[in-house]
Formats: structure tokens, C-alpha cells, sequence
């Protein structure tokens, strides 16, 4: 047996032996001397065996008062533990609760900074414009403000739902794509997004990828575009189909190694946990899926290597 384990059972131990001992003591002491007394002090049997039963109930009070006091202190002691343990444990709780709360106000103005910031970007580039000679430098120019737009709308999002952890793809995509078809390029989409719900490791990398497909829609449909975007929730993953009322990919296209915009796009895809899919049906037709991962799970957001703007 470890010692510690020994030291411990002889602390509670030692204080029942003490009660034991004493309360035997006491017993013998007071068996062998009363009746003796009674011998000597009564020689009429009748006056003994009263006093003998009298003698009996005394000691049973004696033995019950000796318990209720034994109890008594027991259940005194627990209930001043207890007390301790439940003050303590709301200590605890305190502690935890402001924890917390200045973690979540540390997240929440770490999400309002970074998007002040990347909107500060997205100014600067803006009046860098005039600068921009070229229509090709334009649509370039115009698509990393974009991306830096679907970023930016990431942390205004979180920032004010309140919910540090995730965002609705039905309110994400609803802001994005009316900044993206918006002003100039004036396309129409459709969101049907549902309840789905997306972790911020995913939220950047979904938004990348759903600024490509609509850069591309403006690029190829033109301002008549109608961009369609549906996610279907299953078991363990999130189905998204994206779609467009365009030409389409090309006959001899092999998919997303044709166009920097499309290879990102299936980079984005994969960082988000599936494949993407490329077909034709009355337009291009976009399908990937968003695996749903535990929390603790982190997300590379891909990035680009050298200028790219829309798909061509």
C-alpha cells in the first residue's frame, strides 16, 4: 500500500479508535462499579433490580446523547466542507465566466480591427485606380479588391452576429455576392443557402472561392448574369452547387488546371475538405462540398503565387 494512502486512512482512523476506546472504558467502568455500589448501598433485591433498570435506561441515554454528538459534529463538519467546496466551486465558476467573457471581447475586437484594416486596403486600392491604365489591369486589379472584400466581410460578419466561432452561409453569401453583382456589373443571383452554418477556418477559403466563381460568371454571362448558389446539408459534409446562366466551359476544357482563377478554385475546394466538379447543365456548374471537421481542426487558407485576376 503507498504511504500516502496509509498516512491518510490512519488520519481517519485514529480519531474513531480514540471514541471507541473511551466509550468501552466508560461501559466497563460503569457496569462494574455500579452494580457493586448497588450490592453494597442496597441488600434489598427488590431496590437492586429497580435501580438496576434504572441504571440500564441511564446508560441508554447516556450511549444515544454520546451519538446524537458523535452525528451532530459529523454532519457540522460536512456541512462547513461542503459550504467551502460550493464557495470555491463558484469561485471557479467566476473566474471561468470572466475568462470568458474578456476572451470573446478580445475576439470580437480582434475581428472588428482586422476588418477595419483589410477596408482600409480595400481604400487605398481604390484610389490606385485612376493609376490603372489597361482594361486587362483593371479586371485584375478589381478581383484582388474582391478577394480582399470576401475576406473583409468574414470578420464583419462574426464581428456582428456575435457568434466568434461561426457565420450563416445564408447571410455570408448575401452580403458577398451583393458586393460582387452590385454597381457596374449589375448581375442578379439567388441564395439558398438554408440554415447551414460555417466555421471561420472555413468561412475564408469558402469566400475566395465563391468570389472566383462569381468573377467568372460577370466575366463570361455578362450584365444579364444570374448566379445560383445552393447548399444541401448532409451527415458529414455540406453539399454546395454553384451555377451560372453562362456559355459554360468550353468542350475540350479539362477542368480546373485551364485558368489560374479555376486552378485556385480547386485548391480552395480541397483546403475546404472535398473535391470540386466542373460540368455543363444550361451553364457552368460548379459542385464542391465543405467536410465537417471538429474545432480544434485548422484550415491553411491557400494563397495565390504571382497576379491573378478573373478566371479566363
Amino acid at each position: 500500500m503507498p504511504r500516502a494512502r496509509r498516512n491518510r486512512l490512519e488520519e481517519l482512523h485514529r480519531p474513531a479508535i480514540a471514541v471507541v476506546v473511551r466509550y468501552a472504558v466508560f461501559g466497563a467502568a460503569w457496569i462494574l462499579l455500579s452494580d457493586r455500589l448497588l450490592a453494597a448501598a442496597l441488600p434489598d433485591p427488590i431496590l437492586q433490580e429497580l435501580f438496576q433498570t434504572l441504571k440500564g435506561w441511564f446508560f441508554i441515554g447516556v450511549t444515544a446523547a454520546l451519538l446524537y454528538g458523535l452525528v451532530y459534529r459529523e454532519m457540522a463538519v460536512r456541512q462547513t466542507l461542503r459550504k467551502a467546496a460550493d464557495a470555491e466551486r463558484d469561485r471557479q465558476e467566476g473566474l471561468l465566466r470572466k475568462a470568458l467573457a474578456e476572451r470573446e471581447s478580445l475576439l470580437a475586437e480582434v475581428h472588428h480591427r482586422v476588418r477595419n484594416n483589410l477596408q482600409v486596403m480595400d481604400s487605398l486600392m481604390n484610389l490606385e485606380r485612376r493609376r490603372v491604365d489597361t482594361e486587362r489591369d483593371m479586371d485584375g486589379f478589381e478581383g484582388l479588391r474582391a478577394r480582399i472584400r470576401a475576406m473583409s466581410l468574414v470578420h464583419d460578419q462574426l464581428y456582428r452576429s456575435g457568434d466568434l466561432e461561426r457565420v450563416s452561409m445564408a447571410d455570408y453569401v448575401d452580403a458577398l455576392l451583393r458586393s460582387l453583382c452590385g454597381g457596374e456589373r449589375g448581375c442578379a443571383y439567388e441564395n439558398r443557402c438554408g440554415q447551414a452554418m460555417l466555421r471561420l477556418d472555413d468561412a475564408v477559403p469558402f469566400g475566395l472561392l465563391l468570389t472566383e466563381l462569381a468573377l467568372n460568371t460577370v466575366a463570361y454571362a455578362g450584365p444579364r448574369a444570374v448566379f445560383r448558389i445552393e447548399a444541401l446539408e448532409e451527415a458529414e459534409r455540406v453539399r454546395v452547387v454553384v451555377a451560372d446562366n453562362g456559355p459554360g466551359f468550353p468542350k475540350d476544357s479539362t477542368g480546373s488546371g485551364d485558368s489560374l482563377g479555376l486552378a485556385l478554385v480547386d485548391s480552395l475546394a480541397r483546403q475546404l475538405g472535398g473535391r470540386v466538379t466542373f460540368t455543363n447543365e444550361g451553364g457552368a456548374r460548379i459542385e464542391f462540398s465543405i467536410a465537417r471537421r471538429e474545432p480544434e481542426s485548422e484550415v491553411a487558407v491557400p494563397r495565390a503565387e504571382g497576379e491573378s485576376g478573373p478566371a479566363t
